[in-house]
């Protein structure tokens, strides 16, 4: 052990100094030679450097819902019922909010009268054109007329949808940033919604080990933030490409375990059991 430390020292000492001159030569060799001979004297492996994991292979990752939305509108709408509360839960079909759209309900009014006119026109053309009584292109014209109306009417009940917000399906109010007789900004989310009961793992895993992770392997996932406890999960599935940065990959994994104290949001680490590896 005293040789060892020694070791230690001398290292250190031709370290400095050789990095002091390294600094004049502009050589990008040293530096790598250095390294190498400071990992030999205090015992650092090459999996180190290369961030390698554990025997385990532990890998972080985070739960997230498979099913979320956050929701904007087109237009700046006032706010006159919200049912339900950030955080409560809604079912499939339930009201989220409701807009006052008496203006919108009054263009489409409008909207729908100009298009009975123009079909009215284009029928009257049409009995005209049978006696040869109109003109040669005046059918066409109230037609394309009529078209015109019947998109402009379609466009307005479009904008009519964005009155009234529907569940798309079951889950929970994660966030709600808009009050009672505010209004919207438009394209500015005013609540965000998951579906709690479907949740899984987004993993960030080195790409050397994809030859390991393939759909259906089983894996412990222990969560931080219920104090390390483990939960069954397994791959669902591989990201589409390596991160050629960080030589990376994403890993999503579907959790086995039924436990309503696991949230969205959550992280932890997954240990992975490798073929030969204790």
């Amino acid at each position: 052990m005293p040789h060892l430390a020694q070791a230690r020292r001398l290292v250190w000492t031709d370290l400095r100094a050789r990095c002091s001159v390294q600094r004049w030569s502009g050589s990008p060799v040293m530096p790598v030679i250095l390294i190498a001979f400071w990992g030999i004297a205090f015992g650092v492996t090459g999996s180190a450097f290369a961030g390698g994991g554990s025997a385990a292979n532990p890998v972080r990752g985070v739960i997230r819902p498979i099913r979320q939305a956050t929701i904007a509108t087109d237009a700046p709408l006032r706010t006159i019922e919200l049912p339900f509360r950030e955080s409560e839960r809604f079912k499939l079909g339930d009201t989220l909010a409701l807009f006052d759209c008496r203006r919108q309900k009054a263009d489409l009014d409008a909207a729908s009268a100009a298009l009975r006119e123009a079909s009215l026109n284009l029928d009257s053309n049409i009995q005209l054109d049978r006696f040869q009584a109109v003109g040669k292109n005046d059918v066409g014209i109230t037609r394309a007329r009529a078209d015109k109306a019947l998109a402009d009417v379609a466009g307005l009940e479009a904008k009519m949808d964005e009155c009234k917000l529907i569940a798309p399906f079951n889950g929970r109010i994660t966030e709600l940033s808009i009050r009672l007789h505010e209004r919207t900004v438009p394209q500015h989310p005013y609540i965000a919604i998951i579906d709690d009961s479907q949740l899984e793992i987004e993993l960030i895993a080195p790409a050397s080990m994809l030859s390991e992770l393939q759909p259906g392997a089983p894996f412990a996932f222990r969560v931080d933030e219920l104090g390390g406890r483990m939960v069954d999960a397994s791959v669902a599935r591989l990201g589409a490409g390596v991160d050629p940065v960080s030589k990376t990959v994403k890993v999503i994994g579907t959790i086995r375990t039924q436990d309503s104290s696991i949230l969205s949001g959550m992280s932890g680490t997954a240990n992975f059991a490798i073929e030969g590896k204790p």
